[in-house]
């Protein structure tokens, strides 16, 4: 959520983007949906390897491999080129780029002129939700465990580290008094926003989501060695050592993300008496 939501006010400095604004709650609450929601009973299956790369299981693959650049295929041509990475080694850019197309189109949608009240509302309705729910594995992306195959600590003798850093420590943070974790995350992505903006906007969107996985790999060993040294029986002294790696992963994963709702963006939002909410919202299906 906080993901989302400090991408929603970094965007809504661009013109005509200041629904963002309006709507960070929307985008804080749909960001949550694929776990919340789809990760839940016959869904679970279609939905959890999308929020994840391991890297070293790809990076293996491709080592012998003559495709120049095999996460530019699609998700069917990557399965069948590549069919010992199986789906559980993570498919998260095929997730993200996914649901970017459906909400290109979407965004063309919108920028037609005649259109009823009724049906801009609906798509402005679906905009939000997609651009959300894309805020959930970019999110997941900035997070260290979720691009390698040691996710939980389980290779180097860590095993439950996952939970520990991205539930129990971030709780932690939110809700210590004294504590503004949102405030934190908010200033160190604007710093990020000011400097990395214009660089940003010039790259892809399999760029993007290389380079957020890489950094977020390389930090990876600080997270396991800083693990080993403070250990998890005083969970205070825990959140306080990794406080500033995990405003800088909340901050990054936001600008990332911002940069990608920027290029959807460009259509007349129509803001009168526009309260339509999905609080179930369908599964986004993978083509």
């Amino acid at each position: 959520a906080i993901v989302c939501q400090t991408a929603a006010y970094l965007t809504a400095q661009h013109e005509n983007a200041n629904f963002l604004k309006r709507h960070s709650f929307d985008l804080g609450y749909y960001c949550n949906v694929p776990d919340l929601t789809w990760k839940r009973g016959d869904l679970h299956k279609k939905e959890w390897f999308n929020h994840f790369m391991d890297l070293e299981i790809f990076e293996r693959a491709f080592k012998d491999s003559t495709v120049k650049n095999p996460f530019e295929l699609s998700r069917a041509e990557f399965n069948k080129t590549f069919p010992n990475v199986k789906d559980d080694a993570g498919r998260a850019y095929w997730r993200v780029r996914e649901i970017l197309d459906r909400m290109t189109k979407i965004t063309a949608e919108l920028k037609k002129k005649k259109l009823s009240v009724q049906k801009r509302h609906e798509l402005q309705a679906d905009w939000l939700l997609h651009a959300g729910a894309i805020g959930h594995y970019i999110g997941d992306l900035a997070q260290p465990l979720h691009v390698t195959e040691n996710y939980d600590g389980q290779l180097t003798k860590q095993k439950g580290l996952h939970s520990w850093l991205e539930n129990e420590l971030v709780d932690e943070l939110f809700l210590s008094p004294g504590r503004n974790l949102e405030g934190e995350v908010m200033k160190a992505a604007e710093e990020k926003w000011q400097k990395e903006e214009k660089r940003l906007s010039k790259m892809n969107t399999l760029e993007l989501l290389e380079e957020l996985t890489k950094r977020s790999y390389d930090r990876l060993n600080p997270v396991l060695k800083l693990d080993r040294e403070v250990g998890r029986k005083d969970i205070k002294k825990a959140a306080e050592a990794f406080h500033p790696m995990i405003v800088e992963q909340l901050a990054e994963g936001s600008v990332y993300l911002a940069i990608l709702w920027k290029t959807r963006l460009g259509w007349e939002y129509h803001g009168r008496k526009f309260n339509k909410f999905y609080p179930t919202p369908k599964f986004i299906p993978i083509p």
